[in-house]
Parts: C-alpha cells; structure tokens; sequence
C-alpha cells in the first residue's frame, strides 16, 4: 500500500497540469482554460498550490503541496487506490486523477484534460492509426478507473 501511495503521489512533483506551452498562443490558452480550473480545486479542495511552469524546465514545486496531495490519495481505501494509481499513470496527473475520484470530472472531461497537447496536435496536423489506437487505450482506461471508482462509491452509500 505504501509503495503504491508513493508511486501515485510522487506525480505532484512533475504534474502535466503543471508544465504550459509557451507558443502558440491557441494552445497556451486552450492548456489554461482546461488545466487552471483543476489547479485552483486542488488548491481549494487539498490546499495544494502547485508551481506552473512555462516551457519544458523543470520546476521543483512546494513540498507542502506535494504533502497534502500525497495525504489525499492516501486517505483513499486500498480498492480506490487501485483505481486512482492507473488514473495517475494513465492520465499523467494526480490532480486529474483525484478530481475523478472525487467526482469533479467525467471520464470523458478528465480524457479530454489529460489528452489537450495530443487533441490539439490533431485537430491542426490530423490524425494517424498508431495515435487513434494510443487514444482509444487511454479512454477505455480512464473510463475504467472511473466506473470502478463509481461503483466504490455506491457500494460504500449502501453499507
């Protein structure tokens, strides 16, 4: 259980949401309006502000953040943690992962929120077999995370 805490937490250090385009000026716009709401629930939600960065530098954020986060996905039972553990690999994020959990997010919103470079990439250059069969995988994934989770969830209102 701990190695899996672990693993999961660890992505607050190095969230997708947290690393920003800097051209062009659509995709900067279209990661800021999909990904910004998530950080500011994050904040409000775990009291965990995370560092964004612009560009692909590295940026160490605040180990209070990365605390409270870690301490969210630990008070998850060990059933959730499965799920919430492939929704942060799956979707590159634990704040999206939690925001499933939490149901904050749709499957399909939290797809689209992990998936904005790749989308945007499509819908300027189009599309190719390798990427649509990668994308179908990453939506039966993170469905799946999110129905187990929502099954949890009524199984725990009826206890």
């Amino acid at each position: 259980r701990e190695e899996i805490v672990a693993d999961t937490a660890k992505y607050a250090g190095s969230d997708l949401l947290c690393y920003r385009a800097t051209t062009p000026a659509s995709l900067v716009k279209l990661q800021h309006d999909a990904w910004q709401p998530l950080l500011d629930w994050a904040e409000e939600k775990y009291g965990a502000r995370l560092t964004v960065a612009s560009g692909i530098a590295f940026v160490d954020q605040p180990k209070e953040a990365i605390g409270r986060l870690r301490d969210a996905v630990a008070a998850h039972t060990d059933l959730a943690l499965s799920a919430l553990y492939n929704l942060t690999h799956t979707a590159g994020s634990v704040v999206i992962a939690l925001a499933v959990a939490e149901g904050r997010l749709t499957s399909e919103a939290a797809f689209t929120a992990a998936q904005v470079d790749e989308l945007y990439q499509v819908d300027r250059w189009g599309d190719d077999p390798l990427a649509v069969k990668h994308r179908d995988g990453v939506v039966k994934d993170i469905d799946a995370g999110a129905r187990f989770l929502a099954l949890l969830a009524r199984a725990r209102l009826r206890d």
